[in-house]
């Protein structure tokens, strides 16, 4: 039996993995987002910003609505969204349509410039590609995406640890000696919390 398989594993991480997958996939897919809002701070305050956000706000939020569906049963999308928004709950689903929508041209336009820059193809192979990769998970249904949102969360931890460690061993001693002399320079890290 694969670890993606086992019960336990169903029942503890995959409500997580998922909510980090949407979190990560829709508001820092790209990258853009972390120098915008985090390294304007230097690499302590930026790195502390990002302790604070990832740890703290999203898993309370991840908590409140897991609380939530606990408390209503209401473990359903449509069910826990009509408890959760009341007769808003349409509206909303048009406006996250429509974002949804504009995410998938973001994500799709991303693959296609990396893929463009990186390997000198065409840009629409990364499009298409992108579009017929969703397009099939789509089609496969929710355990196909949660099985592929699992796997890709152990990719993703992978290659973040590899780069770290990548990055340490060549670099340690200016990795060392920037975040030291760096403080959380012009912007004050006390007004990314207010």
């Amino acid at each position: 039996m694969s670890i993606l398989t086992s019960k336990k594993f169903q029942k503890y991480f995959v409500p997580g993995i998922v909510f980090q997958s949407c979190v990560i996939a829709g508001g820092y897919g790209t990258g853009r987002e972390l120098v915008e809002y985090f390294m304007g701070y230097g690499p302590a305050g930026g790195c502390l910003a990002m302790c604070i956000v990832s740890l703290l706000t999203w898993s309370v939020i991840a908590g409140i609505s897991f609380a939530f569906a606990w408390t209503f049963k209401k473990f359903d999308y449509k069910s826990f969204m009509k408890e959760l928004m009341g007769p808003g709950w349409i509206a909303f689903e048009v406006a996250y349509i429509i974002l949804i929508l504009i995410i998938l041209g973001v994500v799709e336009a991303s693959a296609g410039s990396i893929l463009s820059e990186l390997f000198g193809l065409n840009k629409w192979v990364g499009i298409i590609g992108m579009a017929v990769a969703v397009f099939l998970l789509v089609i496969n249904g929710s355990e196909m995406i949660e099985k592929v949102l699992s796997a890709w969360s152990f990719v993703l931890y992978g290659v973040y640890i590899l780069f770290l460690i990548l990055r340490s061993k060549r670099h340690s001693s200016f990795l060392l000696r920037a975040v030291n002399q760096a403080a959380c320079h012009e912007k004050s890290f006390l007004s990314f919390l207010f």
